[in-house]
């Protein structure tokens, strides 16, 4: 018997945690993050029933980002980063690239996160965040513009 809760979690949590982990910068948190989206369609019982699965998941995945932010800031800083490690040069990488997205704005560096990691449309994109796709196009172009003023083509 088809269990479309499964079946939507094989489909989208991947690429989910990518972005929450680009989001939150921490693996433990991504993980949560997506639980808590996959808690969130398991208690509404929507899982068969979604017509745009992706922009519901992406839309779900911003707010449960927002809480974890929210809930971290109020928590006392933890003494050690529980991630798992990595290769230096991956790191370094990442590292880069956070620091790089950090200096966007919120509203663009969740339209960069959505648009890269979860390969949204900006429709859809539009639709998680409560925007028009206009907009979500717009923040796209003008975060992409900044972007490469700071990592040069032969960086």
């Amino acid at each position: 018997m088809p269990d479309p809760l499964a079946d939507l979690y094989d489909a989208h949590a991947t690429w989910l945690w990518r972005t929450a982990r680009s989001w939150l910068r921490n693996d433990t948190d991504a993980e949560d993050a997506v639980h808590e989206v996959f808690l969130g369609v398991a208690r509404a019982g929507v899982a068969a029933a979604l017509d745009n699965p992706r922009a519901y998941l992406a839309s779900g995945l911003v707010h449960a980002c927002t809480r974890l932010k929210q809930r971290r800031m109020r928590a006392p800083i933890a003494l050690a980063d529980h991630d798992p490690p990595q290769p230096v040069e991956d790191r370094q990488s990442d590292e880069r690239l956070d620091r790089v997205l950090s200096t966007l704005p919120n509203e663009q560096r969740e339209v960069v996160v959505l648009k890269i990691e979860g390969d949204l449309t900006f429709a859809a994109i539009g639709e998680a965040l409560g925007i028009s796709p206009n907009t979500a196009a717009s923040r796209w172009r003008i975060a992409i513009a900044h972007l490469r003023e700071l990592l040069p083509e032969d960086a």
